[in-house]
């Protein structure tokens, strides 16, 4: 970030253009929450980049592309983690109309990665908890969870990959 960063100006655009850019989000993944993520992801990267953005001629348009952005990067984490996670139910069988069969996918997980990662990807994608309320649960931050979620995913694609 720079020096000269302008909390007002990240601020002003964040009040005037949330709705619309939450709106975009929310028609895009049809998840309020989810919405709600990208485009506060968007506004982070804003102040992040606060420069670029600052500088640009069109703040409204730099917002909007880079919401599309994080759009795009959120549908490719979608699609590795749902082909991955796929893979592993078609082991499995889905039984009790549709839900996740959380007892086989811990007992082929088991040993592959720790039994917290495991609790924590089964809250989120199987019982379709929202990262929010597996990071509350679990006592840790929204960030903190995002990361253990992102790890446990890598740990068990690279496994799946041998």
């Amino acid at each position: 970030m720079s020096e000269s960063f302008n909390n007002e100006l990240v601020t002003q655009y964040y009040k005037s253009h949330y709705k619309m850019l939450y709106t975009f989000a929310l028609v895009q993944v049809k998840d309020e929450e989810t919405a709600r993520d990208l485009v506060h992801d968007t506004f982070f990267l804003a102040v992040k980049c606060y420069d670029k953005f600052s500088s640009s001629p069109n703040k409204v348009g730099w917002l909007v592309n880079t919401l599309k952005m994080v759009l795009k990067q959120h549908y490719k984490d979608w699609i590795k983690t749902n082909t991955l996670l796929n893979s592993l139910v078609d082991l499995h069988p889905y039984k009790n109309g549709g839900m996740c069969d959380d007892y086989n996918i811990r007992t082929e997980l088991q040993g592959i990665i720790d039994k917290d990662s495991l609790e924590l990807l089964i809250r989120i994608y199987c019982e379709k908890c929202s990262y929010a309320e597996a990071a509350k649960d679990l006592g840790i931050s929204l960030s903190a969870c995002k990361s253990r979620v992102k790890a446990a995913k890598e740990k068990l694609r690279k496994y799946y990959e041998k």
